[in-house]
């Protein structure tokens, strides 16, 4: 009979054990997920905690959104014929830098390393006389908008090995 008393005390206690360290276990997963969601939320709560108001563009989970609106593309800063001047006035000046003198017109690769660069820097104005043929080396050394992220640009890509191995073989 003790035996029995002795192991009906120990099932009791086992699961008052097992049930404490359910509990326990319950609650540091809780609060670890709790501080894990006031980090990730805290920018969307307003003073106190309070969670702020919805963004304006909050569309709830359960109503259909709007149709997307179409946006037309920017518009470039260049004039609609750019293609056709630029090609032109590399086709006049000989497929040649006019700053360091390299030929880049034999393979369609080549011709890509020849820019038109505008020396007032004004993408609109295609006078003869503001125009300037230019290997992608000398065009990314000259001052201006977008010439610094073209040299880093033309490392990177190899274009500028690619100039600097037609200048040797040009003796340039």
């Amino acid at each position: 009979m003790i035996e029995l008393a002795f192991g009906l005390f120990f099932v009791v206690f086992g699961l008052a054990l097992v049930y404490n360290l359910a509990l326990a276990a319950y609650y540091f997963v809780r609060a670890v997920f709790g501080a894990l969601w006031d980090l990730v939320t805290w920018p969307f709560r307003g003073p106190e905690g309070v969670p702020s108001d919805p963004p304006t563009n909050y569309v709830p989970p359960h109503t259909s959104r709007p149709a997307p609106t179409w946006t037309p593309e920017p518009e470039s800063r260049y004039t609609h014929d750019w293609a056709t001047v630029s090609r032109r006035y590399k086709e006049d000046r000989g497929w040649r830098c006019e700053d360091c003198g390299v030929y880049c017109g034999g393979s369609k690769s080549d011709r890509r390393l020849l820019h038109v660069h505008h020396r007032d820097l004004d993408p609109q104005n295609n006078a003869p006389w503001n125009l300037d043929a230019l290997c992608v080396v000398c065009h990314s050394e000259r001052p201006g908008t977008g010439h610094r992220r073209l040299a880093g640009a033309i490392t990177s890509d190899g274009r500028r090995w690619s100039v600097e191995r037609l200048r040797r073989a040009q003796g340039r």
